[in-house]
């Protein structure tokens, strides 16, 4: 026996209608002989969603249907969907941290730095020296030496100034939980 239609089934409310009584699931089975809740009962709401004219007729098939209603979420899902959320801020948070704390260690290493920069331009070791010459190129050497150390110096400056402003603005951007 073949399933029955959404046409055979409008025509038994059709015909149930002009009888004088209201469709429902059981009066269309009666009348059919036949059917489930589940097919009979989706085309009667159809069927009530559109309203029939005064005479009961109507074509369903040719009605736009209502827009289908939002599933709502069941309190586990919602759970979930929470537990969720709160994980990602969670690891937002901690990869936050994490990168202040490199940044952190990043801005001792470069005042570590600048600190044995500047050490090593004042402890510059002194050597005997017995002529002019040995004088001119000590005085050389030493002017290198400053003039490496002043560049370093202003890496390690500008190194630090770069931290600086990227830990500002870590400390700006930082969740709030």
């Amino acid at each position: 026996m073949e399933p029955l239609t959404e046409k055979q089934i409008v025509q038994a409310i059709t015909q149930i209608m002009k009888n004088g009584q209201q469709p429902s699931i059981a009066r269309i089975r009666r009348f059919l002989g036949r059917g489930s809740n589940s097919t009979i009962g989706g085309v009667l709401k159809k069927w009530h969603a559109v309203r029939p004219n005064q005479d009961g007729d109507v074509n369903i098939f040719e009605q736009p249907l209502p827009p289908p209603k939002p599933k709502q979420k069941t309190t586990k899902e919602l759970f979930e969907s929470l537990a969720e959320g709160i994980a990602e801020i969670k690891a937002e948070f901690e990869r936050q941290r994490n990168e202040k704390a490199d940044m952190y260690d990043m801005l001792e290493k470069a005042i570590s730095t600048m600190t044995e920069t500047a050490l090593r331009g004042v402890t510059a070791p002194v050597q005997d020296v017995k002529s002019d010459a040995d004088l001119a190129n000590r005085i050389r050497e030493l002017e290198n030496a400053r003039q490496a150390a002043e560049a370093r110096a202003a890496r390690a400056e500008a190194d630090l100034a770069e931290m600086k402003a990227k830990i500002k603005k870590i400390q700006g951007s930082e969740p709030k939980c």
